[in-house]
């Protein structure tokens, strides 16, 4: 067994959602996928199938009654369930008005940890990313190291053997 096994937590969005599922999922990890509409709501099938893989990886989880349709001003609720469940997220630089954006904002709110990874540094999306590193309201990700330091993971490992060994 892995010494940590964190859960994956996201939405189920085209990109670089459905590429954190499959990893988390091919690396034999949890992945939980929140969505912006109903259970019943039909997806394109590629989502589909990648939804019925998550739901024996870990599971899916929406506020939504089953039949509601996927509308924009369902996003926002989505991303705050998401970033109350979460210990940190990782945002990779989008627009300012872009869905990490808003995940960054709201996982400050909740008193999480936030973590960017600024693409290209001289993109057109990286300057929020840059405030956000300059305002302390995420931290710079490197390396997996800098998760496992910041949230402590490290510390609770050795403690955790310790204690076994008592």
């Amino acid at each position: 067994m892995a010494p940590f096994s964190p859960i994956i937590i996201i939405g189920l969005a085209f990109g670089i959602d459905t590429c954190a599922h499959r990893a988390t999922m091919s690396n034999g990890l949890s992945t939980i996928a929140v969505i912006a509409h109903g259970f019943e709501t039909h997806h394109p099938s590629t989502k589909h199938d990648l939804a019925h893989q998550i739901l024996y990886s870990g599971g899916l989880l929406t506020e939504f009654m089953s039949h509601t349709n996927i509308l924009k001003q369902n996003f926002v609720r989505r991303n705050r369930i998401i970033a109350g469940l979460l210990q940190a997220t990782i945002d990779v630089e989008s627009q300012s008005g872009g869905g990490a954006m808003l995940n960054a904002r709201m996982t400050n709110y909740y008193n999480r940890e936030v973590f960017a990874v600024p693409v290209n540094l001289s993109g057109k999306y990286a300057k929020r990313f840059s405030e956000l590193l300059k305002q302390n309201q995420a931290n710079l990700l490197q390396s997996a190291d800098d998760i496992l330091k910041n949230l402590s993971w490290y510390t609770q490992d050795r403690a955790i053997k310790k204690s076994y060994l008592s």
